[in-house]
């Protein structure tokens, strides 16, 4: 690795193994000789600047799980927030990652706000209204889902989800995939 790429990269490594854990290197470079050193070298750049857990999460996530998640996580961190990837890691090693996959999926076609504010209501609330909310929104149009997560920031959570089961319950055989019963469940909140 140090006379192919980078011996700071290396030195970093070396680093890590002295300060933290052995496991993590051994993990790190694992990933490198069999992926991508480029995986390897955003991770030791978050390790140093930002938070050895959150790349201890990282490469657990990568070793059980998909190491393009990972790819797709660390993206988001150098490019948007690592406050953001914490919580998604933190939702995937708790709940399940296809959520996490649903969600960095709409940040990056999408909006991250949304996705923020999606993870809030997951943390606060209830997962199983942001699975509904990020299958609605994958399904059929993010405009209503904005508009759901608006609703909930500004007025009460308590209402989304009823919004939501009440949609759920109308068009019991999917989840936002027929209009008329998204239609039908606005109609019922503005009476």
């Amino acid at each position: 690795m140090a006379l192919q790429r980078d011996v700071g990269t290396v030195l970093a490594l070396v680093t890590m193994a002295l300060q933290r854990d052995v496991g993590t290197v051994l993990a790190l470079v694992t990933m490198a000789l069999q992926r991508d050193v480029g995986t390897v070298l955003a991770l030791v750049t978050m390790a140093l600047q930002r938070d050895v857990g959150t790349v201890l999460a990282l490469v657990t996530m990568a070793l059980q799980r998909d190491v393009g998640t990972v790819l797709v996580l660390v993206t988001m961190a150098l490019q948007r927030d690592v406050g953001t990837v914490l919580v998604l890691v933190t939702m995937a090693l708790q709940r399940d990652v296809g959520t996490v996959l649903a969600l960095v999926t709409m940040a990056l076609q999408r909006d991250v706000g949304t996705v923020l504010a999606l993870v809030t209501m997951a943390l606060q609330r209830d997962v199983s209204t942001v699975l509904a909310l990020v299958t609605m929104a994958l399904q059929r149009d993010v405009g209503t889902v904005l508009a759901l997560v608006t609703m909930a920031l500004q007025r009460d959570v308590g209402t989304v989800l009823a919004l939501v089961t009440m949609a759920l319950q109308r068009c019991g055989h999917c989840i936002g995939a027929s209009y008329h019963g998204t239609a039908e469940m606005w109609a019922l909140y503005w009476r």
